[in-house]
């Protein structure tokens, strides 16, 4: 199960609109730093606005990250098309993805070695949420693998005509858990931002 305050932080990493009921009752209200409107407009957030919630302040901590140490450019504010998205067929330990055309892919700067990653990694793509997943490639590659930022990508609906309405970046939610590791590696420009926002789960 994701963990409320992931979800949250996630939400002004990533750019997603929640309101979330936390495990203890506290509601939890998430601005959008990166919002899709119906008529196809992307909206910032403004972070000035302050979160409520007892995560408040470490929400706030994480839009100072994304001032000082910006990471990579998401789908939604990319306006990519659902020719980008992939089916994930596999994930392996070490978090490995294969997705259904063949690539394998891990995800870049980290290490992961915990089942704990694999595991949500599966809840993200497998299982409960089924998210179809975007990309960017690093250009690093290492035993096949090609390593690169990813996204678990939401669409509004199961129809063919949907849109793309939401996402969330697997590489910062398991570095937030403690379940990956930041480190540096060829062609990875977000190693500083990484350590950051690791530091907001200890």
């Amino acid at each position: 199960m994701l963990r409320i305050i992931s979800i949250c932080i996630c939400c002004f990493i990533l750019g997603c609109s929640e309101t979330i009921d936390s495990e203890d009752g506290n509601l939890i209200i998430a601005s959008a730093c990166a919002k899709k409107l119906s008529d196809g407009s992307i909206v910032e957030c403004d972070p000035s606005s302050k979160p409520v919630g007892k995560y408040g302040s470490i929400i706030l901590k994480v839009v100072k990250i994304n001032k000082s140490f910006p990471g990579p450019e998401d789908p939604l504010t990319r306006g990519i098309s659902k020719d980008q998205l992939h089916q994930v067929k596999e994930i392996s330990v070490g978090g490995g993805i294969r997705l259904e055309n063949g690539i394998l892919l891990k995800l870049a700067g980290l290490k992961c070695e915990s089942e704990e990653a694999t595991r949500y990694l599966e809840d993200v793509f497998l299982n409960r949420h089924k998210a179809k997943l975007y990309f960017q490639l690093t250009g690093y590659e290492l035993n096949q693998y090609k390593y690169a930022y990813i996204w678990g990508v939401y669409l509004n609906s199961d129809e063919q005509d949907s849109e793309i309405s939401s996402a969330i970046t697997p590489n910062e939610h398991v570095l937030i858990e403690g379940w990956c590791q930041p480190i540096p590696q060829e062609n990875h420009r977000f190693h500083e931002r990484y350590k950051r926002v690791a530091a907001l789960g200890e």
